[in-house]
């Protein structure tokens, strides 16, 4: 019996079913490319799972922590090759957005002042969108820099020659005196310039930076002499400024090396009344409360997105 007659037998005319088979026809040209894509990502899903030696043991019970998981660390090479990424990070969970990304992001770079080199353009995508996707997203992050790999790498490891240095010759200060220090070896390796760069590879191998350089210099310092500080970003007099927030024997203070040195040599520590005052304006919910030598409860409260030597735990 011929398909045709089968058809006609359950309620199908001839004419319904050529049509169909034309439709078919006309289709398959699609059905054959999702076929090809299908097998391309397959093919480079099983690439990368060879590259990085996936096997059973991946997939093993841990103990939930995260620490020397094999399988996570296996797994997420295995998600950076299929992605085409330098890297990959799997969450539990994702409920932020890409404001969100682009602020974790900025605190990030800002903690790490040896790697603070080029302040890439970063783009976020995050698949997939909308409300009803649930917690589980793929959100991606495009960085693009300005210098290239090798100019970065050189520059990484001549600021890493040269804070060592500076590190060697100023050790065995503590507390104020340490920060005082750090600002007098900052402004001595290089100068406030308006114009300069950005970076703490310029102000102390370069020999000039602007206020965001500068400010990561003395974080940079600050970290290898386990003092607890960070890089603010805000306004003085309206226009874009960098400064420290550091954590002294009285509490927390702003410092401005910009400002330079006072009449007795000393570089201001400042609360945030007096910062205020001189017109600096900055996010007072991302750093702590700088307040008068008198106010007790300082001392107390950890910096948000601060990076210290001796704080362990901390990005």
């Amino acid at each position: 019996m011929e398909l045709t007659t089968m058809y006609e037998s359950l309620g199908v005319s001839r004419a319904v079913y050529e049509y169909g088979e034309k439709i078919l026809a006309e289709l398959k040209p699609r059905f054959e490319a999702l076929d090809q894509t299908a097998e391309y990502n397959q093919t480079k899903v099983l690439a990368a799972m060879q590259k990085n030696k996936l096997s059973a043991g991946c997939f093993a019970a841990t103990t939930g922590y995260g620490y020397d998981d094999m399988g996570r660390e296996v797994l997420e090479k295995v998600y950076a090759d299929c992605f085409g990424t330098e890297a990959a990070l799997r969450i539990s969970y994702f409920e932020g957005d890409e404001t969100y990304i682009q602020t974790l992001f900025r605190e990030a770079y800002y903690a790490s002042p040896d790697t603070a080199l080029d302040l890439p353009e970063a783009q976020v995508y995050i698949y997939p969108q909308g409300e009803e996707s649930g917690r589980q997203r793929i959100v991606e992050v495009l960085l693009t820099y300005h210098l290239e790999q090798k100019e970065l790498q050189r520059r990484r490891t001549a600021l890493a020659r040269r804070a060592n240095e500076i590190v060697v010759s100023i050790w065995g200060t503590e507390g104020d005196e340490a920060i005082q220090t750090v600002s007098a070896a900052v402004l001595d390796a290089g100068h406030y310039d308006p114009e300069g760069g950005a970076s703490a590879y310029d102000a102390l191998v370069a020999g000039a930076a602007d206020s965001e350089g500068l400010s990561l210099a003395a974080l940079l310092l600050a970290q290898r002499l386990e003092l607890t500080g960070m890089v603010v970003p805000g306004t003085l007099d309206g226009s874009p400024h960098f400064w420290n927030v550091v954590r002294t024997e009285s509490g927390y203070r702003h410092l401005d090396l910009t400002r330079g040195a006072d009449s007795r040599g000393q570089y201001p520590l400042l609360s945030d009344r007096e910062m205020a005052a001189l017109g600096y304006q900055w996010d007072t919910q991302a750093v702590p409360p700088c307040g008068e030598p008198s106010d007790s409860q300082e001392g107390t409260e950890e910096v948000p997105g601060t990076s210290s030597a001796s704080s362990d735990g901390a990005e």
